[in-house]
């Protein structure tokens, strides 16, 4: 984004970037998933962390146990830091609070059906799947409005 002198946005470059949708699922050994993920986690205070229905523990989330790095704020990775950077670049990019805040709801719900657990049983002799888990499923679709 290119802002004029008085900080008002002036233009912008798109560049284009491989967002690999395997990685919400699978991640390959030492490779973490996307780092918003630890970074909401990270920068959230606790209040919005629980308006959010999350905790701050990373490995409480499945899709971000799989490449077995959960860690938060570890060597070069200042996630705290980076969420006020990455919600100061949104803010100066004219995202509003509730843009902001729909954002959050979004990734959270990432990570909520991420935790989402499946059972099998059988009805009239045919194989049946059901959510075996319905509070957090419950929680996923109160975020995508269902």
């Amino acid at each position: 984004v290119h802002f004029d002198r008085s900080g008002h946005i002036q233009g912008a470059k798109i560049e284009q970037y491989l967002l690999e949708k395997s990685r919400i699922v699978n991640q390959l050994k030492g490779e973490r998933n996307y780092h918003i993920f630890y970074r909401l986690l990270a920068g959230m205070s606790k209040t919005e962390l629980a308006k959010l229905q999350l905790v701050k523990d990373p490995r409480q989330y499945d899709y971000l146990t799989k490449g077995d790095t959960v860690d938060i704020g570890v060597s070069d990775m200042k996630d705290d830091e980076e969420f006020k950077v990455c919600r100061g670049s949104m803010k100066v990019c004219q995202f509003s609070d509730d843009d902001l805040w729909n954002c959050w709801e979004i990734v959270a719900c990432v990570m909520h059906l991420g935790n989402i657990q499946f059972g099998e049983t059988e009805k009239s002799n045919m194989p049946v799947s059901y959510v075996d888990n319905r509070q957090t499923s419950s929680i996923a679709a109160q975020f995508l409005k269902v």
